[in-house]
């Protein structure tokens, strides 16, 4: 294992390890500690922790900390701490069990995804130039964008300081730069945050701290942006020190992208998708979905999945129809709840009266709605998957029982396509909720249609 990675949720771990995936890593995404990942070039490790407790939160990181060490065995060159780049989750608790498990001199902090319409300029984040706040992410019903400032966040969540470097000093002289990192190393300050609005941006960053005795020890941390920069610095390290003592690397670490002819390995096949997330964005990409004659859009009513007395009959309910609108008109099938945002207020509203917070109102939906695509998949014979939302697409996962999904490609920016391990092994496309444009959810089931191309 070259580089592990620990993220916060599924869809997280699985847009940061394709990164690694396209640049010619094998790379597994692992929903359980102890489970596969194999001979993978690149692991990543699923702590579905985002909307955990913050001690719970501590506790997760620092597990799979503890077992990238176990048995006496050295950590992997490169740690990546996962977090999301709209600043959701535990973020300072899980950033403070990194840093004392593994104790490094620096984390090394970009949260910035360019290519995602996501950047960090003068410590506030921006989605396609709004402060983050101001957009949609702002109504998100269990993790509410309240404020854009990240050094705001890390105050209130982390126990350690942070330096904030400009865009000024990460694009001046290298000098001056060095010696501003080399002060914050002598006055102990551990976190190191990087404003960063262009690709190019990251692609410095990820040069700053090589892998060589006698330069500071380094975690790294941010979204799926700065993972894909530093994949790539990483393997640009790897050729010139194998040209230099003349040694061929392995087949998979000598190509900075791998193609794959993934229409070998799909069958004409239907495709279930599940969409969780009640962000607009994926509310938009539904809707362009739904237009699609050979998609059967069902609404399942969320209110019902909140109680034992309430959920048997509306999962049979939808279970019944999906099975005989696959089996009998052979069409995809796209499950959903509401997004309006009078009913999700409503849903939220029920739970509170019967005592469930947002949270636990978010993971019964979530639970319930996961057991409904795993028990159709599971009875129709589905093999191609599209999960909107990573509490969704963990529940889905959880019921099948697969604990290990192999990275392939990407859809689109931020939006991976994998395959869970063995002959009859799934493909799974997940998104997360505020990723993809108004119609990558039609892309999505065209590419397990026809492959990636």
């Amino acid at each position: 294992m070259n580089i592990a990675v620990i993220a916060d949720d599924l869809t997280g771990a699985n847009d940061t390890g394709v990164q690694m995936a396209r640049q010619g890593l094998a790379t597994s995404v692992l929903l359980e500690l102890k489970t596969g990942g194999g001979k993978q070039e690149a692991v990543v490790f699923d702590t579905d922790s985002r909307s955990l407790p913050p001690l719970e939160a501590y506790q997760k990181v620092k597990d799979v900390c503890l077992f990238l060490g176990h048995d006496g065995k050295a950590s992997p060159p490169v740690i990546y701490k996962k977090f999301d780049s709209t600043l959701r989750g535990n973020i300072g608790s899980e950033l403070d069990a990194v840093y004392e498990t593994l104790q490094p001199d620096f984390i090394v902090i970009a949260p910035s995804f360019p290519r995602a319409g996501r950047t960090l300029t003068n410590g506030i984040m921006y989605v396609n130039g709004r402060p983050l706040h101001e957009t949609e992410m702002a109504h998100d019903p269990k993790h509410p964008a309240t404020e854009s400032a990240f050094s705001a966040i890390l105050e209130r969540q982390s126990r350690y300081p942070a330096a904030f470097i400009s865009l000024e000093r990460l694009r001046g002289e290298r000098a001056l730069l060095d010696e501003l990192i080399a002060g914050h190393r002598q006055s102990g300050i551990p976190y190191l945050v990087f404003d960063a609005e262009h690709e190019d941006d990251l692609n410095l960053i990820a040069s700053l701290f090589p892998v060589e005795l006698g330069g500071p020890k380094v975690v790294w941390a941010g979204s799926a942006g700065l993972a894909g920069a530093l994949t790539a610095q990483i393997l640009r390290s790897m050729r010139e020190a194998s040209e230099q003592a003349g040694v061929v690397l392995e087949k998979s670490l000598q190509i900075e992208a791998v193609p794959i002819q993934n229409s070998l390995y799909y069958h004409s096949n239907n495709v279930i998708i599940v969409v969780g997330s009640v962000n607009p964005w994926s509310r938009r990409q539904l809707t362009e979905l739904v237009k699609e004659e050979s998609v059967y859009a069902i609404v399942v009513e969320s209110d019902k999945l909140l109680f034992p007395s309430s959920y048997s009959m509306e999962l049979d309910r939808v279970r019944e129809l999906a099975i005989r609108v696959i089996s009998r008109e052979g069409k995809h099938v796209a499950l959903y709840t509401s997004g309006d945002p009078d009913e999700v207020e409503r849903v939220r509203r029920l739970g509170h009266d019967n005592g469930l917070n947002a949270t636990e109102v978010g993971e019964r939906i979530s639970a319930e709605l996961g057991r409904l695509a795993a028990d159709i998949i599971t009875e129709c014979g589905i093999r191609h998957m599209v999960l909107t939302g990573g509490d969704t697409a963990k529940q889905v996962c959880r019921h099948l029982s697969d604990v290990e999904i192999k990275l392939i490609d990407e859809v689109e920016n931020g939006v991976p396509l994998g395959r869970t391990p063995g002959e009859s092994g799934r493909y799974i496309i997940t998104k997360a909720g505020a990723f993809g444009s108004d119609q990558v959810l039609v892309r999505s089931v065209n590419t397990l249609q026809k492959g990636v191309t």
